[in-house]
């Protein structure tokens, strides 16, 4: 097991962008355009997601790390009447609803029975999602995850209560055995649990099953059944959901998602 990387690490520190992805590839200018008939592109710095025209990254406001909880098994916390099946998707076909697309940097979509993200390019960060918006509050999300091929210091991941491309949380793991939990907010990157090496997480090409589960302000993150770490957050309360994965100093990522359910928590 690798350590955990210090937040100086430049493999985790270095610029990269994020991409918000549509079902139809669109080019980016110096500064990016939202077209209301198409889906675009949009470049943004990872750190601080700042249009790429930007000159300065723009400054971060510090929040305190929430303290971690120690790795143990949990149950599910939905069953019976309050186990509203709210999404449900094993990508066995390329009609069931989320985006699809590719450029030179990028690719996404379906593919042998799941849905796949390949990052070509170093230092990028790629997400899609359906294409039809939802706004749950609170719900348990559980997909399996696999890197296929590339480097094994790379990252991938599940978006939770996604607001728009410029506001939801992120949590994420490598194939190095690390995880991560960030919030994009207005545009600005704020890391909630840094980067922390868990025993729990599969390196490799080890399929990781990963867990979130939001109700109220309250998230926990979960990795094959285990409780890795809990956010207190009131920023998000409600939006829709996401996949995401990313490369950091080399290219060449490719991860696939699969049996993708997402069920209702009950209110508080």
């Amino acid at each position: 097991m690798t350590e955990p990387k210090p937040e100086s690490s430049p493999a985790r520190t270095t610029t990269d962008w994020s991409k918000l992805l549509t079902g139809i590839t669109a080019l980016v200018g110096a500064t990016a355009t939202l077209l209301a008939a198409a889906n675009t592109f949009v470049g943004l710095n990872r750190k601080t997601a700042a249009p790429i025209a930007a000159t300065a990254a723009s400054t971060q406001t510090p929040v305190p790390t929430p303290p971690l909880v120690s790795a143990q098994t949990v149950a599910p916390a939905v069953t019976g009447a309050q186990s509203l099946i709210l999404m449900e998707d094993s990508f066995g076909g390329s009609q069931t609803g989320w985006d699809i697309g590719q450029d030179s940097d990028a690719e996404w979509g379906y593919d042998g029975g799941k849905y796949i993200i390949v990052v070509r390019s170093p230092e990028l960060f790629i997400w899609a999602n359906p294409t039809k918006r939802h706004d749950w509050a609170n719900l348990v999300l559980v997909v399996e995850a696999q890197r296929l091929s590339g480097p094994l210091d790379n990252e991938y991941g599940v978006l939770v209560r996604y607001v728009d491309r410029g506001n939801f949380y992120y949590f994420g793991v490598s194939s190095d055995g690390h995880y991560v939990v960030q919030m994009l907010h207005n545009d600005e990157w704020t890391t909630l649990v840094p980067w922390t090496a868990s025993e729990h997480v599969k390196m490799e090409a080890g399929t990781n099953l990963l867990r979130v589960e939001c109700q109220g302000p309250r998230m926990r993150f979960f990795v094959n059944d285990k409780l890795l770490t809990a956010v207190e957050d009131k920023t998000f309360l409600s939006g829709s959901v996401g996949l995401a994965a990313g490369t950091m100093s080399e290219p060449g990522v490719a991860v696939g998602f699969d049996n993708l359910l997402v069920r209702a928590l009950p209110e508080e």
